[in-house]
């Protein structure tokens, strides 16, 4: 099996060395430069990993990754698309040669993306593909995914991880825009500009992108004739996530706790399976001196020891829905 890293750069001078020895088990390192001004390309080259220049404009990340997919020689078998801030964890390539197959065309692998209260917050990617057959989707938050538009066939594995190190925050509000402009019924573009609006405590232009997503992922599910079907668990979950990030903009807007606890309510509904809405509605019942209830939803959050969902979020898996059910407990005495 050729394994292939393909990725672009921008004044990535800092991450070069690092990402290069995380990478050091692929057969190919190749990183496209957009336009670098300090010592990336010189320090890419340094270690035979750097597969030219191109200059994007207007940029999109599809395009640029297509232009560094397209110095992919046809006969690797896998390309991994990792970015310079982050980092593959060691038994990456033993585990993807175990588990690829002739049938495989994507691997989903565990991402830990941020950390929030000291816990890692990790979510499903799939940046592992097939080199033949593939080309990159959209012009922020791109997916490879195949040209012909059929869905992928694809393995899940919690065995590869990778680590994102970036500290700055990026703006892809304009990208996201201009996507949205392009094509108004795809639904992910609405939460991933809601997240670029909360970054920057514009709630109530977050809570708006965040019902529409809702809105528009409720009538793609009714459309489906199998109705507990991955795709529709995946989208259950995102909506009951959704309800959450809405629960969090209104406190921002000084919306009281009791205004708040019926959307958190909600949460739970759309995804009873998953941890996450009942913690958050057991810390909302803490504070409204409700401890039964309190008592009740983080117990039932606790027994959810796999979700099988595509996130966690790092507080929900650590040490604090125990203790939000050990002090109502005690409340309750």
């Amino acid at each position: 099996m050729k394994i292939a890293i393909s990725t672009i750069s921008k004044n990535e001078e800092h991450n070069v060395e690092a990402f290069i020895e995380s990478c050091k088990d692929a057969d190919l390192i190749s990183v496209l430069d957009t336009g670098s001004s300090d010592k990336t390309v010189e320090l890419l080259q340094k270690h035979d990993a750097f597969a030219g220049q191109v200059m994007i404009s207007p940029f999109r990340f599809d395009e640029a990754r297509n232009k560094a997919l397209d110095r992919i020689p046809e006969d690797y078998d896998v390309v991994i698309s990792i970015d310079l801030d982050e980092r593959l964890q060691d038994g990456w390539r033993e585990e993807l040669e175990k588990i690829w197959n002739d049938d495989c065309e994507t691997i989903s692998y565990w991402y830990i993306g941020d950390y929030s209260n000291g816990q890692p917050n990790g979510t499903w990617r799939s940046k592992i593909f097939r080199r033949k057959g593939y080309k990159w989707f959209y012009p922020v938050h791109e997916m490879p995914l195949p040209e012909d538009g059929r869905q992928p066939k694809m393995i899940n594995t919690d065995k590869i991880v990778v680590h994102h190190l970036q500290k700055g925050n990026r703006d892809y509000e304009e990208l996201l825009n201009n996507l949205i402009k392009e094509d108004p019924e795809q639904m992910n573009p609405y939460v991933q500009r809601a997240h670029e609006h909360m970054k920057k405590q514009n709630w109530m232009l977050a809570i708006n992108d965040l019902e529409k997503y809702i809105e528009l992922s409720r009538r793609d599910s009714d459309k489906c004739q199998f109705k507990n079907c991955h795709k529709c668990l995946y989208e259950s979950g995102c909506r009951a996530l959704n309800y959450i990030d809405i629960a969090n903009c209104k406190m921002h807007l000084g919306f009281s706790p009791r205004e708040v606890l019926p959307i958190l309510i909600k949460s739970t509904a759309e995804c009873p399976q998953m941890r996450e809405p009942w913690i958050f509605l057991a810390e909302m019942w803490y504070n409204l001196e409700n401890y039964p209830q309190a008592y009740a939803c983080a117990t039932t959050g606790l027994a959810i020891k796999d979700n099988g969902m595509w996130c966690k979020t790092g507080l929900c898996w650590a040490e604090y829905p125990e203790q939000i059910q050990k002090d109502s407990y005690n409340k309750i005495k």
